[in-house]
């Protein structure tokens, strides 16, 4: 089965660099980055950056952006950063019987959110330079913030302004239903809205 990245084929727009850039590409056919080797040249993403289909060492066929492979940021099809997960689990036992606790999860993701190209979300945290603070890479550190600042399993981690990155001074914990209304709020009106403009749209939210 191939996963594909979250890249588009643009197939309408004729690009007069392409049929150079395909050759650039297929000099890198049989070449290993990381778990990942070249197959084939696979086309442009909307950018209008080469794209390579690949096989990865667990089996998997991937489309990846050529200069992601080159620059060393990706290296799989996405299975590398899973291992990478499981084993800083491991190293923190943060886990009741055997299960990863939910605040572990959410760190994780949020690590994994900007750290790894290859999650569907790309896009929207390493390409707009979101970033985890230095102090929140250690999980027990980002533990202790949020057992002292409002953290329930029932809450999602919210940033208050969402063009700056994960750190104590732009994050709370907030009901998952505010959290979807803030980011359909900004994505309808361009920017972060307050609590009060969310109250006035669409109604009065309830934290029980």
């Amino acid at each position: 089965m191939i996963v594909y990245d979250k890249y588009s084929f643009n197939t309408q727009r004729e690009n007069p660099k392409k049929a150079t850039q395909q050759i650039n590409a297929e000099l890198y056919i049989g070449l290993r980055f990381g778990k990942l080797v070249v197959l084939e040249y696979a086309g442009q993403s909307n950018s209008g950056k080469p794209l390579v289909r690949c096989v990865c060492d667990c089996g998997s066929e991937c489309i990846k952006l050529l200069p992601s492979l080159k620059n060393g940021h990706t290296i799989s099809c996405g299975c590398y950063h899973k291992e990478e997960l499981a084993k800083r689990n491991f190293k923190h036992g943060n886990t009741i019987r055997g299960k990863k606790t939910r605040l572990y999860i959410c760190w994780n993701n949020m690590m994994c959110r900007c750290k790894y190209e290859d999650t569907e979300f790309h896009e929207y945290y390493i390409d707009k330079g979101i970033t985890v603070c230095d102090e929140w890479k250690d999980f027990s550190k980002f533990e202790k913030w949020a057992k002292t600042n409002g953290y329930r399993d029932d809450l999602t981690i919210d940033r208050i302004n969402s063009y700056n990155g994960y750190c104590p001074e732009n994050c709370r914990w907030i009901p998952m239903h505010l959290n979807i209304r803030r980011a359909t709020f900004k994505r309808d009106y361009g920017y972060d809205p307050t609590d009060v403009e969310v109250e006035e749209k669409y109604g009065r939210w309830e934290d029980k």
